[in-house]
């Protein structure tokens, strides 16, 4: 198991990609800004409504051809429970792999991102914590022992 410590001195600036992260906007990647597009079997996350455990899945079909680029295009995922459903491209974010510092100029999109990028094997410092709400969210995903809020 790694601390924060260990994960840190490992660290290099090129071991790090930073996203900045609209959900169903764009993403902006080293410097690139692009619209949110996916590829099939891409793991995504997506914004539920629904009262499932986590909104993780994987993209197994893509808008039609006439639909790419359009703000209200759908992809269809197959959640982990199984089930599977037509998406609009607004509610769906990319899950970033690998080591990542990910920005975000909003609160909601910054709970999103807590959702959606942190696994359990992940160490996780958050800068700006504030009331914590954030910070529970992280702990639920990468586990108590390993989230640190500052304020």
């Amino acid at each position: 198991r790694e601390t924060m410590a260990d994960v840190a001195a490992e660290m290099s600036l090129e071991d790090v990609t930073t996203f900045n992260i609209c959900l169903g906007k764009q993403l902006v990647a080293e410097g690139k800004e692009a619209p949110l597009t996916f590829k099939l079997d891409e793991e995504v996350f997506v914004q539920l409504y629904s009262q499932k455990s986590t909104g993780r899945a994987h993209v197994i079909g893509l808008p039609d051809d006439a639909e790419k680029g359009k703000a209200d295009c759908r992809y269809k995922v197959r959640f982990q429970d199984g089930t599977t459903h037509d998406v609009r491209v607004q509610r769906i974010l990319p899950v970033v792999p690998g080591r990542a510092i990910i920005l975000t100029s909003e609160t909601e999109d910054f709970r999103h991102m807590c959702r959606t990028q942190v696994d359990k094997q992940d160490v996780v410092v958050e800068l700006g914590c504030s009331y914590a709400k954030a910070t529970k969210i992280l702990c639920e995903q990468a586990g108590d022992s390993h989230v640190v809020g500052v304020d």
